[in-house]
């Protein structure tokens, strides 16, 4: 059990560490393009990386029916991107104005 607890322990600060690390990423590659540019440029980039896995997660739930696309699930869907892009665009926008310490405190609190 206490082994557990060590490697729980590690793997939240190498977590932290990551996280914390992004924030000095996204300061020093806001510094040639804007802050818009810099996000759609990540989730670009992530949507690329992500797409030749859709096959495989079909490949995996074809035992289970798939949900049909409907309103209520595309509204939800797309009021919680509009939440995620305005809380990544205004955090990028305030990079801009404070340190990279006060964006990690502030976005972590």
């Amino acid at each position: 059990m206490r082994s557990h607890a060590l490697r729980a322990d590690l793997l939240m600060l190498l977590t932290a560490m990551i996280w914390g690390s992004s924030f000095v990423a996204q300061r020093l590659g806001m510094d040639s393009i804007g802050p818009f540019l810099y996000s759609g440029l990540r989730f670009a980039l992530a949507a690329l990386i992500l797409l030749p896995l859709l096959p495989l997660l079909q490949h995996r739930s074809r035992g289970a029916p798939t949900p049909a696309l409907n309103r209520q699930l595309l509204l939800g869907g797309g009021l919680m991107g509009l939440a995620l892009a305005l809380g990544i665009n205004l955090q990028q926008v305030g990079l801009l104005f404070t340190s990279v310490t006060n964006s990690g405190f502030i976005t972590g609190l």
